[in-house]
C-alpha cells in the first residue's frame, strides 16, 4: 500500500516491482491519463504505453537496479481518450527500510511545453524561411556592452564571409557613405530616443571590393532599461542596389525627355485619354499664347475650334478603341 501521503500529493506517483508490475499509484496519476481513480487506470496499465515505450522504461528500471539511484526519461504515454500526452518520469529507489526490488516513480505532464517549443521552433523556421526568401540581412545590436550579431546574409550581401568583421556596433558604422551618415544618424537617433516607432533609412555601404551598396536598413528597439535607454535593437538590411541604379536610369531618362520637350521648336502637349492636359511645352504656350499654367488647366476640346470637334472627337475615340495610330 502507498502511504496516505501520497494520494494526495499534486504529482503522478506509482510503485512498481521487477517485471513491470505496478502495485499501485495515487488519483493524480489516474486524472493525468484520463481514468476516474487509480483502480480504473491499474485495470488498463497496458493500453497506456505506445510502441517501444515499455521496452525503454524496462532498460531503465534494470540500470536503476544496477546501482544507479535515480533516472529520468522523457516519453509518451497514451490518454483514455486516445491522444498521446508527453511526460518526464523519474524513478528513483525507496529509503532505507523499504522493499529493495521496488521503484517509485514520478512522472510531470509537460505535453504543454512540447507543443509551445514545437510550435517555437515552427515560427522561427517560417521566419528564417521568410528571411531567406526576401533575401535580409539581419542584425542585433545589445547596446550595454556594443556588441552585434549579423547572419551570414548580412556579411555576403558586401562581399564578406560570415564572421569575416568585427561583431561590434561600430562595424556597420565604420561602413556607412560619408554622405549618408548624418541621415543615417538622424533616423537611429529618433528612434532610439523613442520619437519614432521604428528606424528605417536608405543608404550606402561600403562592400569588400570597395564598391557601394545602396541598402534599406530597418529595426526597431526590443528592450529599454527603466529610465528608458535602449537595451537591445534588432533588424533589417535589404540590398536595393537594382532598384536604385534603375531609378537612376528612369530619372536620367526623364531628364533627356523633359530636356527635349523644353527645348523642342515644335508644341508638344501630353494629355489623357480624357483630353486633360499634363504636360504642355514653351513652343505651344508661345504658338497659342496661354501661360503653362492656364494650359495645365485646360481640355482638348477646350483648345479645339467648336465647328471642328465633332470630327476631333471621333478621332480621339478611335485613338482609344485602338481603331486609328499617328494621325496628321
Amino acid at each position: 500500500e502507498l502511504a496516505p501521503w501520497l494520494d494526495e500529493h499534486p504529482k503522478e506517483f506509482a510503485v512498481l516491482v521487477r517485471g513491470m508490475r505496478v502495485l499501485d499509484c495515487n488519483p493524480a496519476a489516474a486524472r493525468m491519463l484520463g481514468y476516474p481513480d487509480p483502480e480504473s487506470l491499474l485495470a488498463h496499465l497496458p493500453d497506456i504505453f505506445l510502441p517501444g515505450t515499455e521496452a525503454v522504461l524496462r532498460a531503465k528500471l534494470t540500470a536503476l537496479f544496477e546501482g544507479h539511484s535515480e533516472v529520468s526519461i522523457e516519453t509518451p504515454l497514451k490518454h483514455r481518450g486516445g491522444d498521446a500526452i508527453q511526460v518526464v518520469v523519474n524513478m528513483q529507489l525507496p529509503n532505507s527500510g523499504g522493499p529493495l526490488d521496488s521503484v517509485i516513480l514520478s512522472t510531470t505532464d509537460i505535453t504543454s511545453r512540447v507543443r509551445s517549443e514545437r510550435a517555437l521552433r515552427e515560427s522561427e523556421q517560417r521566419l528564417d524561411l521568410a528571411i531567406w526568401g526576401a533575401d535580409l540581412g539581419v542584425w542585433e545590436s545589445n547596446f550595454p556592452d556594443g556588441t552585434s550579431y549579423y547572419n551570414d546574409r548580412w556579411y555576403r550581401m558586401l562581399g564578406y564571409e560570415p564572421g569575416e568583421l568585427d561583431n561590434d556596433i561600430s562595424t556597420w558604422q565604420d561602413l556607412v557613405h560619408p554622405d549618408d551618415r548624418a541621415a543615417v544618424q538622424e533616423a537611429l537617433g529618433a528612434h532610439l530616443e523613442g520619437r519614432t516607432p521604428y528606424y528605417q533609412c536608405e543608404h550606402r555601404l561600403r562592400a569588400k571590393d570597395g564598391s557601394w551598396r545602396w541598402v534599406l536598413g530597418s529595426g526597431r528597439v526590443t528592450a529599454r532599461a527603466q529610465d528608458g535607454s535602449p537595451l537591445r535593437a534588432s533588424g533589417t538590411n535589404q540590398d536595393i542596389t537594382l532598384n536604385k541604379q534603375a531609378q537612376e536610369v528612369l530619372l536620367r531618362g526623364e531628364r533627356r525627355f523633359r530636356d527635349l520637350i523644353e527645348h523642342a521648336p515644335l508644341g508638344v502637349v501630353l494629355a489623357t485619354m480624357d483630353g486633360q492636359l499634363q504636360l504642355v511645352n514653351p513652343a505651344l504656350c508661345t504658338m497659342l499664347g496661354y501661360s503653362e499654367l492656364e494650359l495645365l488647366g485646360m481640355t482638348i476640346k477646350d483648345l479645339t475650334m467648336e465647328s471642328d470637334w465633332d470630327a476631333t472627337q471621333s478621332l480621339l475615340t478611335d485613338i482609344k478603341t485602338g481603331a486609328t495610330g499617328p494621325f496628321t
